[in-house]
């Protein structure tokens, strides 16, 4: 069990396992006080903890004693950022066009990571073309002339346009685990 101190200064005491979510900590806190979940974050001492965090993840005492503080920043779930976060973004940082992503229907289907790296080094090479459109069609500020380089931006594209052949896509029984996923030791 924890102890959470709720914003009118009355104490609730909440039941938690291992696998208990702390945001259903904070959720059954505000139901029972009629607070607002969005509007309010869970901290011991002097730290704000990640709601998305198990109870054993969350690194806590038992019959901790937790606070619940107005929020210091929105939140984000994580069913609203996991269709709309880029490839790009992971492998260049958030200065990129966002406007590439992944396809969707991997998610739905069983690929080797080989066919991964594949399928990301294609959407990162579009992006590598439409950075070099942008490069073409910005005036240069550099002391090599413009000539050059277009030169560079020719050859850079060249060498991105390779023949990239189309992934298989292998489907397994819903039952079965693909190899390259099993763990060593096997049955004994």
């Amino acid at each position: 069990a924890v102890s959470v101190l709720a914003p009118n200064g009355r104490r609730v005491t909440v039941r938690v396992g291992p696998s208990t979510a702390l945001i259903q900590v904070l959720e059954e806190v505000c139901r029972k006080q009629n607070f607002s979940p969005n509007e309010y974050d869970l901290k011991f001492q002097r730290t704000v903890l990640d709601l998305s965090l198990q109870w054993r993840f969350a690194n806590l005492p038992n019959n901790g004693k937790l606070e619940m503080v107005p929020i210091s920043r929105n939140r984000v779930g994580i069913e609203n950022t996991a269709n709309l976060f880029p490839a790009a973004i992971v492998y260049f940082g958030s200065e990129v066009h966002k406007d590439h992503y992944l396809r969707l229907d991997l998610l739905e289907s069983a690929v080797s990571p080989s066919e991964a790296d594949i399928l990301v080094a294609r959407r990162l090479s579009k992006l590598v073309d439409h950075t070099a459109q942008h490069l073409e069609s910005a005036p240069s500020s550099s002391p090599i002339s413009n000539e050059a380089n277009q030169n560079i931006v020719a050859e850079h594209s060249e060498s991105t346009n390779l023949e990239i052949p189309q992934p298989q896509i292998r489907r397994t029984p819903s039952g079965k685990v693909p190899k390259w996923l099993k763990l060593p030791g096997g049955k004994k």
